[in-house]
């Protein structure tokens, strides 16, 4: 009990500490921007043309939709079944407002119902006893492949984790490397009641389109980098009332 109450402090104290640089940065776009445009994000109406191809529109994934992979869809659908998953509160899929609906145990059984869901035959209601897949994970999508393989594991014949190392790794990596907790301090950002929501839709989502686009955080080639129907394709959802809590949920049920 002491010691997760230390960490629930050492938390709460690191996230006020990160709120106060974030929200000078915020402080930094109202003064160039000023408050008509720092305060002004468009909610987009109609999914752009890229999400409602047919081969991206019955497709799923997390962070941050289904659309990032549609060419690993495209590629690998020629020889085998594939599935990308929306996860809760991403993309189409639905969007619960608590943050108790996002807690681990949660996200897990959503997954292990899909993974039984794709192995019942059609038509049927109980599932077969091949209830296997290939599951493979990136970044979010990546912490909970790990668990799911860890909880499930007679439901997963081969595991594949991009970006992600599991909780426990991360966790000691950045307690132990100041670089690292500098870069993961939107972690503990996140901890705060409204205060991401906010940051995160001024300007119209600046913050994220600089995430997407950035020198240092988007695509390094120049023949590769994301176009402005792709970008809207990440903000869709996003920009939707109540779109943004969702995702930063996932984040304050870490703790």
């Amino acid at each position: 009990a002491l010691r997760r109450l230390v960490t629930r402090l050492w938390v709460t104290v690191t996230a006020l500490a990160v709120g106060v640089v974030y929200a000078l940065w915020g402080l930094w776009v109202l003064l160039r921007r000023g408050p008509r445009q720092t305060f002004r994000w468009r909610v987009r109406d109609r999914p752009p043309p890229s999400l409602v191809t047919p081969r991206c529109h019955h497709h799923h994934h997390l962070p941050p939709t289904r659309f990032c992979w549609r060419y690993l869809l495209q590629e690998f659908s020629t020889q085998y079944r594939v599935v990308a998953l929306d996860l809760r509160g991403y993309g189409a899929s639905e969007k619960p407002p608590d943050k108790e609906s996002y807690r681990l145990e949660v996200l897990l059984e959503d997954i292990r119902q899909v993974i039984e869901a794709l192995a019942t035959p059609e038509g049927q209601q109980e599932v077969t006893s091949a209830t296997t897949c290939v599951l493979v994970g990136h970044d979010w999508g990546g912490l909970l492949a790990w668990e799911v393989a860890a909880n499930y594991p007679a439901m997963v014949e081969k595991l594949v984790v991009m970006d992600a190392p599991d909780w426990a790794s991360v966790m000691g990596f950045i307690t132990s490397h100041p670089l690292q907790f500098l870069r993961s301090s939107y972690m503990f950002l996140f901890q705060l009641p409204w205060l991401p929501e906010l940051l995160f839709s001024l300007a119209d989502f600046e913050l994220v389109k600089s995430g997407l686009t950035g020198p240092s955080t988007g695509i390094q080639n120049p023949a590769r980098r994301l176009t402005e129907q792709e970008v809207e394709s990440y903000l869709y959802s996003l920009s939707q009332p109540g779109g943004l809590a969702p995702p930063i949920h996932y984040y304050r049920n870490l703790f």
